[in-house]
């Protein structure tokens, strides 16, 4: 078991003392989906340990491919939900977390420290599009002076940011999950001007932006205005690359949802194209499409491209030829539907397979549990272990058939 001085905590102070020590920027770092960065920074291993082959690989195709093309940028990618998982995983021992609750207190510990770390003496303005309470609840314990904005219609009030923004401060803006044509992104680069202005910090939470492209039953436009929005977002912050630190968790998104907004979108908004068509078919059922896009971002991406062709489909296809009596794929979403299994007592299924060490996750309320089946079957933790994906897939079927 791993002590203290492994935590994220520590970690994030090595790397912030070390980088400000040699004049360097102390906001380009990428903590990456499975919350190991070592290798990750200035190529120092060891931080973190316990990692499988095909994480290593996905990292090392992240490393090779994100960082190369943002590299000079002042983004922080920060996934502040995986890596309290991962960190709580860690501490005790790589045992299977099954506590909702254990992970979020962890979160809001990670946070804590981060903001901590950067925004020390900060006037923190509390500024969100959402009703998730995560942000204002941590900083309330952190006793910093907060900020509350109120508005109406999704409207920020500027006036109200010219006024109150003060230097070093730090405004919390969320992506909610509503639809995107609500959202004024030139208010956004209206308030993104005014913290260039004030030498001001922007954390951009895009936690539940998957949810806008999943959940169109509640949209009534086209999604190539929905691609073209995020494309013209991600060009926005990459203008205002020095004031933007992103955070964003895909705990309930599969794969190659969240995900395909940075590994596409990103170096596609810094390449300046102008054609983002085969962006709007890279979805969870017509993978197909991402492969081309993954390989453009490095020569290294082969190895991650190779496992996704071969395991990844591969193993989605078997799982929809074996249970497509029970899978319900709904229609009327777009972006990638979710599949669902169409089963009862879904939820205790799920909890055996985790008892038995054959799923790797957790099962909080707010998931449909149908879909985290589908996303634990298909999860890169397994490798290229067809035999512990063919005792999972057994074990499930058992479990269904006996009901």
């Amino acid at each position: 078991m791993k002590g203290p001085q492994d935590s994220y905590y520590h970690i994030l102070r090595k790397i912030y003392d070390e980088r400000t020590e040699n004049n360097l920027e102390t906001y380009n770092f990428i903590i990456p989906e499975y919350g190991i960065i070592s290798s990750m920074i200035e190529s120092k291993p060891g931080f973190l340990e316990d990692y499988d082959e095909v994480g290593e690989i996905y990292l090392e195709s992240l490393n090779q491919g994100i960082t190369r093309f943002l590299k000079g940028c002042n983004i922080g990618f920060i996934k502040l939900r995986d890596a309290a998982l991962n960190y709580i995983k860690t501490l005790l021992g790589n045992r299977l977390i099954k506590s909702y609750e254990l992970m979020v207190s962890e979160g809001h510990n990670i946070l804590k420290h981060i903001i901590k770390i950067f925004f020390k003496r900060s006037t923190i303005i509390y500024y969100l599009y959402t009703n998730e309470p995560y942000f204002k609840y941590i900083l309330g314990e952190l006793e910093y002076p907060v900020i509350e904005n109120p508005f109406q219609d999704f409207k920020p009030d500027l006036v109200f940011f010219k006024e109150n923004i003060s230097e070093n401060s730090l405004v919390i803006f969320s992506i909610p999950n509503i639809p995107l044509g609500y959202i004024d992104l030139n208010d956004l680069d209206e308030i993104l001007r005014i913290l260039d202005d004030s030498g001001s910090y922007l954390l951009l939470d895009l936690s539940y932006i998957n949810l806008v492209f999943n959940y169109s039953s509640k949209i009534s436009y086209r999604r190539e205005a929905v691609d073209k929005m995020i494309v013209e977002l991600i060009s926005m912050l990459y203008n205002h690359r020095k004031r933007v630190i992103i955070t964003y968790s895909i705990n309930h998104s599969f794969f190659l949802d969240t995900p395909r907004i940075f590994i596409t979108l990103i170096p596609r908004a810094i390449w300046r194209e102008k054609d983002f068509t085969s962006v709007i078919n890279l979805n969870r059922l017509n993978v197909n499409i991402s492969y081309e896009l993954l390989y453009r971002l490095s020569v290294y991406s082969s190895k991650i491209i190779n496992f996704i062709t071969k395991v990844y489909v591969r193993r989605y296809n078997d799982l929809y030829d074996r249970f497509k009596e029970y899978i319900h794929v709904p229609s009327k979403y777009f972006g990638g539907p979710y599949a669902y299994l169409n089963i009862k007592n879904s939820r205790e299924i799920f909890n055996k397979c985790i008892d038995r060490g054959l799923l790797v996750g957790y099962a909080p309320d707010y998931i449909p549990v149908d879909h985290g089946l589908i996303v634990s079957l298909l999860s890169l933790k397994y490798t290229v272990n067809d035999s512990i994906w063919r005792e999972a897939v057994d074990l499930l079927e058992k479990c269904i058939k006996e009901n």
